[in-house]
């Protein structure tokens, strides 16, 4: 099934190549015979591109049978609330407030200020009567990190 999703995703990488879109996680559910393929872009998904990759790869998944005769595709955002997956997003989210949970299980919440190849940082902050209140900037590397999610504040 690896081979599947590798070429899945190849199509995917292709299919959105001189965009701003690009592949960020592809799943295969054995049960219901189903890949969800998710998405990211650097300014916003939108539900019609999402049905241009679906359309794509509905078509050669058709004619070259690689999940049988049966099955379900799903194309979709990779969504706000889904933890970080790859480089390009944490990328899109400098400057924006942060949840990090590392591999030993420590929770760190703050503002992202750098990602580069090998590590990311963060400067903790908490707002106490209206004030903002930073601490020193904690740095990570990309296997210190459990998962990275954006804090989402109304």
């Amino acid at each position: 099934m690896k081979d599947v999703l590798h070429k899945i995703d190849q199509l995917a990488t292709k299919a959105l190549e001189g965009s701003d879109y690009y592949v960020v996680d592809i799943k295969y559910i054995a049960a219901f015979n189903k890949v969800q393929l998710f998405l990211e872009s650097d300014t916003a998904v939108t539900i019609d591109r999402c049905a241009i990759i679906s359309r794509i790869i509905e078509k050669v998944l058709d004619e070259e049978k690689w999940l049988g005769e049966k099955y379900i595709l799903e194309v979709s955002s990779a969504g706000m609330d889904n933890p970080l997956k790859v480089l390009r997003q944490y990328h899109k989210h400098l400057g924006k407030l942060m949840s990090v949970v590392t591999n030993d299980g420590s929770n760190y919440e703050g503002r992202m200020t750098m990602a580069n190849d090998s590590i990311m940082t963060l400067i903790p902050e908490r707002t106490i009567k209206n004030k903002v209140i930073k601490g020193d900037t904690l740095t990570f590397t990309y296997d210190q990190i459990k998962t990275c999610k954006r804090i989402i504040n109304f």
